[in-house]
Order: C-alpha cells, then sequence, then structure tokens
C-alpha cells in the first residue's frame, strides 16, 4: 500500500494513489468507502463514513505542493456533498498558504485534515499486518477452496477449474484460496480478465484478503506499468490485451506462481494463449492456472479443460436456487425462428422495432408471405445452457411463482430472506408462516405466526403463534432424529432413490424427438414448395408442448434424485449430532415444516419426515 514517499512518487499513478487512498480507509474502519473522482466531482475524489461523520477526500498526487485553489474548492465540495469533515491528501505536500488556510478554517470550527505522504505512510504502518476478511466461507464455498487450494500444493496437475453460477461467490472463493495459497508460499499473482471494468472490481474485492504490507497493481491501457511496478507488485490485476501486448513486445513477465482468469470461458483466444505459452500455466514447472466462470461454454467449442483440467468443484444455477442461495430472478429466454442467412439476401425491407417484437417474440405464427422460408427447428444449434439445467430452473421458477396457500389459496410472495421463510406451514389452514418482531406488553420477542391469522382480510386462524427459539430447537432435534437413526433410513433413501431412476420419461422423449425430425422434415419440404403448412405446423406445436411437459416432470423428478443422493451422501459422512442451529443445514435439507397445535411435523428434502413432540 504506502510504503515510502519513493514509492508514492515513482511507482504509483494518480488512480493507484486514489485506489489506495481507498484501501488505507477501509483497513481503518471507515463504511461505505467509495471512489467518486471523475469530471464534474466539484472537488471531491473519495467519500466514507465514520463515527457517525462523513469524511471528504481531495486527493492530488502532483509533483508539486497543492496550493490554496485546491484547498477552496474541497471546502466548496464539503457543501455539495453534505460532509463533515475535509481531508486533502497530496503526494509532495502543502504549500505555505494552504495551512495558514487550514488555521483559518480550524478558527471557524472546519475541521480541514492536511495528509502529506508522510501521513499515508504512517498511518500505513500503524495497521496491524493482517487481513480484514471478516466472512466465512458458505458451506458450498468450502469445499471449492479445499479443492484449489489442494492442487495447487498436491501439484495436481497444475492447474483447476471452479464453475459456481453467478451470485454464489466465485471471487470470494478465489480471494481466499489465494490468501491460504500465499499463507504458505508467498508467490506473485496475476489476475487477468477481459474488461477493464472487471479488473477493477477484482482488486477491490480481494483487498479485504490482502495484508496491509502487500501490494496490488493494475495493467491495463491507462495504467501502464514499468517493469519494476511489476516486479514490485505482490498482486496484479491486468486486461488480457495489455499483458499479450508486452509478451509480443518482446518482455518477459514477472515470476509469476498463480494465473487466476476470472470468466474463464473467454480463454481460447490468441491473447490468452500467448500469455499461457509465456507462464508455461497449467504445465509442470509453470504457473498453477485457476479458472473461474459460471458459464463453461464457448460458441467456439473451445474446451476449457486443456487450460484448466476436468471442473474440481461445480454448483449450479439449480442448486443455488433449491439451496436459497440465489433469489428468484425473472429469467426469460427468447427464441426465434428465422432463417437469418437468407434473411441478408433481403434487400429494401426493413423492419420497425415494433414490427420484429409483433413478429418475432410472440407465440403467434406469422403468415409467410414469401420474404424469406421461416421454420421452426428442433436442436439446430447447441444451447447456451444445456436444457436439463434450463428445465431445473424453470420448474423451480414455476414452484415459487405459483405458491398458492391458505383456507382460500391466495397466492403469496416467496422469499428466501431466512432459512424458514416460505417453508413453515400452518397445520389448519395451510397458510405460511411469517417472521414477526413481537412486542407483547412491553416484552419484545421473534416469533413465527400464520397469515391467515395476521391478515385482517383474510379467514380468521387459530394457529398459535411460535417463538422463534422453539423453531430452531425443532429443526435440531430432527437433524439428530435423522442422524442417529441412519443406519435404518438409509436403506429406505437407497430403495426411493433406485426407484426414482427407474420411473423415467427418457423413452416417451425421444420418441417425440423421432417424430418430430419426422415432421419438420415434411414441413420443409411443403415450405420450399409454398404450398400450405398449417396443419403440419400446429401438429408440430401440439408435440413441442407435449415434449415440455415430459421434460418438467423428468426435471422434478431429477430433483428429487438428487435431494435423496445429497441426504445419502450427508449420513454416509457419519456426521455429529449438531448442537446449534444452522441456517445453512436448513437450506440444504429442509423441505418444509408443518405446525401443529402440541406437535411439529418436519419433512426434508429428501423426503424423509420426523415428528417433532413438545
Amino acid at each position: 500500500m504506502f510504503e515510502s514517499q519513493y514509492q508514492i512518487m515513482n511507482n504509483m499513478t494518480w488512480q493507484a494513489f486514489e485506489r489506495n487512498l481507498c484501501r488505507l480507509l477501509t483497513y481503518e474502519g471507515y463504511d461505505n468507502v467509495r471512489l467518486v473522482g471523475q469530471t464534474g466531482d466539484h472537488g471531491a475524489d473519495v467519500t466514507g463514513n465514520k463515527a457517525g461523520k462523513k469524511w471528504l477526500f481531495q486527493a492530488k498526487h502532483w509533483k508539486k505542493p497543492v496550493g490554496l485553489d485546491v484547498a477552496q474548492e474541497t471546502i466548496n465540495a464539503v457543501y455539495e456533498y453534505k460532509a463533515d469533515i475535509p481531508v486533502i491528501v497530496s503526494s509532495n505536500g502543502f504549500d505555505a498558504a494552504v495551512k495558514s488556510y487550514q488555521s483559518t478554517l480550524l478558527a471557524r470550527k472546519i475541521p480541514l485534515q492536511l495528509w502529506d505522504s508522510n501521513t499515508l505512510v504512517s498511518r500505513t504502518k500503524r495497521l496491524p499486518d493482517k487481513t480484514y476478511n471478516t466472512k466465512e466461507p458458505r458451506d458450498y464455498q468450502s469445499p471449492a477452496i479445499d479443492e484449489i487450494v489442494n492442487a495447487y500444493f498436491a501439484g495436481d496437475g497444475n492447474r483447476a477449474l471452479v464453475v459456481m453460477a453467478t451470485g454464489l461467490g466465485k471471487t470470494f472463493v478465489a480471494a481466499e484460496s489465494v490468501r491460504r495459497i500465499r499463507a504458505n508460499n508467498p508467490c506473485k499473482v496475476l489476475v487477468c480478465a477481459h474488461t477493464n471494468d472487471l479488473v477493477y472490481q477484482l482488486e477491490k474485492a480481494f483487498w479485504p484478503f490482502l495484508k496491509p504490507s502487500e501490494k496490488t497493481l493494475i495493467w491495463n491501457s491507462y495504467e501502464r506499468p514499468t517493469a519494476e511496478m511489476l516486479d514490485g507488485a505482490d498482486m496484479t490485476f491486468a486486461c488480457v490485451d495489455s499483458v499479450s501486448g508486452w509478451i509480443e513486445a518482446g518482455k518477459e513477465l514477472p515470476d509469476y506462481g498463480i494465473l487466476l482468469v476470472d470468466e474463464c470461458h473467454h480463454v481460447g483466444s490468441s491473447m490468452y494463449d500467448r500469455v499461457f505459452d509465456a507462464l508455461s500455466a497449467g504445465k509442470p514447472g509453470g504457473s498453477f492456472a485457476l479458472g473461474l466462470t459460471a458459464t463453461p461454454w464457448r460458441p467456439d467449442e473451445t474446451d476449457l479443460t486443456q487450460y484448466f483440467g476436468e471442473p474440481r468443484v461445480t454448483i449450479d444455477m439449480v442448486t443455488g436456487l433449491n439451496k436459497g442461495f440465489l433469489a428468484n430472478v425473472d429469467y426469460r429466454m427468447y427464441t426465434d425462428n428465422i432463417n437469418w442467412d437468407a434473411l441478408q439476401n433481403v434487400q429494401g425491407h426493413s423492419f420497425s422495432p415494433k414490427q420484429i417484437n409483433r413478429t418475432f417474440l410472440n407465440k403467434k405464427r406469422v403468415a409467410n408471405n414469401g420474404i424469406v422460408p421461416q421454420y421452426y427447428v428442433e436442436n439446430s444449434h447447441p444451447a447456451i445452457i444445456p436444457r436439463e439445467k434450463f428445465m431445473k430452473v424453470r420448474e423451480e421458477m414455476y414452484r415459487r411463482a405459483h405458491m398458492e396457500c391458505g383456507p382460500d389459496q391466495k397466492r403469496r410472495i416467496y422469499s428466501s430472506r431466512y432459512a424458514l421463510s416460505s417453508i413453515v406451514y400452518c397445520a389448519h389452514c395451510n397458510d405460511i408462516f411469517r417472521r414477526i418482531n413481537w412486542n407483547n406488553r412491553g416484552c419484545k420477542s421473534t416469533v413465527w405466526r400464520c397469515l391467515s391469522r395476521v391478515e385482517k382480510d383474510r379467514p380468521s386462524c387459530t394457529a398459535r403463534t411460535v417463538k422463534e427459539e422453539l423453531l430452531h430447537e425443532v429443526v435440531v432435534r430432527a437433524v439428530n432424529e435423522v442422524i442417529t437413526g441412519s443406519s435404518s433410513f438409509i436403506p429406505a433413501l437407497q430403495a426411493s432413490f433406485e426407484r426414482c431412476l427407474g420411473d423415467s420419461n427418457s423413452a416417451a422423449v425421444e420418441g417425440i424427438d423421432a417424430h418430430l425430425l419426422e415432421l419438420q422434415q415434411e414441413l420443409l419440404k411443403l415450405a420450399n414448395a409454398k404450398q400450405n403448412y398449417e396443419t403440419l405446423a400446429d401438429e408440430i406445436d401440439e408435440l413441442r408442448a407435449e415434449k415440455e411437459e415430459l421434460l418438467l416432470q423428468e426435471a422434478n423428478k431429477e430433483g428429487i434424485r438428487q435431494r435423496i443422493a445429497d441426504m445419502m451422501a450427508y449420513l454416509q459422512s457419519e456426521p455429529e449430532e449438531v448442537t446449534e442451529y444452522s441456517e445453512a443445514l436448513v437450506r440444504r435439507m429442509i423441505e418444509k415444516i408443518t405446525v401443529y397445535d402440541d406437535h411439529f411435523v418436519v419433512e426434508f428434502k429428501s423426503g424423509i419426515e420426523i415428528t417433532i413432540n413438545e
């Protein structure tokens, strides 16, 4: 970070000066630290909060002392940003006029502070030389981190690929893995990405996992470090085109022990190949190649395993949704049936956005007036998302969107804010329970109550109010009953799993596919002959709907199989009895809790039911 005045003046760009200021403030306990400096910033570069005060920082990486004009601009910015404490940060000190102005402002109770390079260095040295991350890995992140670290030290192929759906914390996994590796082997790390925005985001995300003494560097078209600066950095965050250009110019790279590629599905271009070759990444004696991605598919069919090996960990969108780690999102997929190659030959015809939407993005069949033959062809190109995963996600989205509960089957909004949200049901009216902060005659507590009882416009329900502590106790007792009775549960789970395997729609789907292929070939003949194909197209639509229903059913069965397998794996690992409530455990194992007057029924995702009496 800030180690000396020489480093600040000679081995740090003005952009790095501002970012390292943000990093210093974060380590010092400032909240909501933001880099705001840009055109029209009114004299502010960084803002942050501490001790109930808003701080405003004007940062100047100049070769001359800061003058009075900067000080006046900073004070004006205080009113613009409604800040409490203004600070001017200068790499090369302040002239006498600024110091005199500061005295005048202090007399007026305006607490202007002046930080020079010596101040920055001394504040850095006062910091404990430790990492500042306070978050523990989630239960699904820990195996991924362990796999990466083990692969590095075991020398198992000198590479690792982790596939995790967007929103599951790939960057956290990468940062914690690198931290653990460097704690035992303090090697240099090169983090590559394909865009500037991603490079800056990655550097900031890694800060909590780095000690103040560990230096970071940005390498892109805006910040072009020297060889000395590259050698002095512990971690370099770079755009791949900048690194590739350096290599192409005949320059050598530092000895990087790790090459980390975020969004590694972009690997396969000549730029990435050049970097991999220069570092011998993923090969014995070369840099450890670590790839992270949410979508390990490329339209050009480039095989990522040749760079990173087979995935060490795969956590897809379906798993994230089922376990409550991903929020419910309105995903929409649009497809078209246009022959784009033929469309390129059409001249003199234009389409407005309204015409395109009306023609191509709805379910109505549009008459073909001979402009371009338009047909639907099944499986005409590789899917971006595998069909089975898409159907699983769709099935889960449908379930969440159609939560109908209570005596009048009112639709409820799905929530995953708490692990128990949307899974605690009333035995009287089948409505869900909601978490409520209760104040009963001055006694504050957290309880769960049936919505039919809470809402005034609903039929009254006599279901009892349940304290949150009791629900937590019920979960712990139910899990422990399953653990202690694992010897009897495992055979039953195995039998259920085998039944699910035998009950498949695969044969029916294959039969529909074969019939669709025949009909599509016939449709193409009719279309090319400019004959009417409406009846045939209707039959194809009906078959597609039937196939989609079968695929949805299969996705549901596959979900059941996965849940049974997950429970079997958990019990076969001989877990110790649970001593305290865990949100992660509930999301992983519990499907539903039904509240009765004198007992609870806990249904596990594997299908096991446990009755807990009070």
